[in-house]
């Protein structure tokens, strides 16, 4: 007969909510640290002082041309006509305000009833003003083109959400000679219409500028311009780090002569708004840099610094000043205390700066 042994185990099985639980305590802990790391970010950006753009140029001056009355301006765009009254609109608000050479503001009446968020500003050869509107600031599927003059304010068009191409990101608008009207799609589209909204791109569409891909990236188009000069149109391409200058014909789009970038190195300039100038001097901001550059000989010249969000620029031939708008665009994100009040600055030529 054989007798059977009953083997006890003489020791617990090792548990894993001890595991569980280090872990657990780990993961909570490096969210602790992400979220100080935030707050402390946040704190300090929101509670800096403001800064002053200063020229880094001999041949320029810098200074603060005129304040916005808003806590909530965020002056993304702005223009400027024959007279030299500029204008300036809320990404935020959707007011639009005329700005006299002398710096007086003035708001123009129901633009913040009317406008959800201006984008971008341009005057018509006739001195109409053409505002694109983004509908929502931060969540744009589409938008709106208005008209003013001689006080009147009105809705042209809509651009509507294209389910084909996946979107549109209405970014930038310009005007040229004959009145076609000109829109940027940040997903790398440029869109043109007449005046009263018809699609004049290819094949009855509005598409009518495409940028190029370089290594498999395709660009992005920010800022445009038109320049009466070269009878073209400025293209700020972000993506490529490129500047494209596109004639205008009645159909296709003519040459493509990139004027500045467009090869192997990036600097994350974040290329915005651009101007020309009567002479054919372009000028292009460096939102990521805060800075303004004039582009010379296919290089970029700095011209200043430490703007507070260097978004568009508007070019006052009769008076040799170049107009820069303050975004402040990290406020608007993330939710942090803006550096007001807000304004719009002015770099001047022909003098030593200080």
């Amino acid at each position: 007969m054989k007798t059977k042994f009953l083997h006890l185990e003489t020791e617990a099985k090792p548990t894993r909510f001890p595991r569980l639980r280090a872990l657990l305590f780990l993961l909570l802990a490096l969210l602790f640290g992400v979220a100080l790391v935030i707050a402390m970010t946040w704190f300090v950006i929101g509670s800096a002082p403001r800064s002053k753009a200063i020229a880094v140029a001999e041949d320029v001056t810098v200074s603060e041309f005129a304040t916005l009355p808003d806590d909530d301006a965020y002056p993304a765009s702005q223009a400027i006509n024959a007279a030299g009254a500029l204008y300036s609109g809320s990404y935020q608000s959707g007011a639009l305000w005329s700005i006299s050479p002398a710096g007086e503001v003035r708001e123009i009446p129901a633009s913040r009833e009317k406008i959800g968020s201006v984008s971008g500003l341009d005057i018509a050869s006739d001195g109409a003003l053409y505002i694109l509107d983004r509908i929502q600031p931060l969540d744009a599927r589409g938008a709106v083109v208005w008209r003013y003059t001689d006080g009147d304010l009105a809705r042209l068009f809509d651009i509507r959400y294209d389910d084909f191409i996946g979107g549109v990101l209405p970014d930038d608008i310009a005007v040229d000679a004959e009145d076609r009207i000109y829109i940027s799609d940040r997903l790398g589209h440029v869109l043109r219409y007449s005046r009263t909204g018809a699609p004049l791109g290819s094949g009855g569409e509005p598409y009518w500028w495409f940028a190029p891909c370089h290594q498999k990236k395709c660009g992005e188009v920010t800022g445009i311009a038109y320049d009466p000069a070269a009878d073209a149109l400025l293209i700020a391409d972000p993506a490529n780090e490129a500047i494209h200058r596109v004639k205008i014909t009645d159909g296709q789009p003519g040459d493509r002569p990139t004027v500045y970038g467009g090869g192997e190195q990036r600097n994350e300039y974040g290329f915005d708004g651009i101007s020309a100038a009567p002479a054919g001097d372009i000028y292009i901001a460096l939102l990521n840099w805060n800075r303004v550059a004039r582009v010379v000989d296919g290089e970029l010249v700095m011209l200043a610094k430490d703007f507070r969000g260097a978004s568009d620029l508007a070019y006052d031939p009769a008076r040799q000043r170049l107009y820069v708008s303050n975004w402040n665009q990290f406020s608007l994100a993330f939710g942090t205390t803006p550096q007001l009040p807000f304004a719009i600055d002015v770099i001047e030529f022909g003098a030593e700066s200080e």
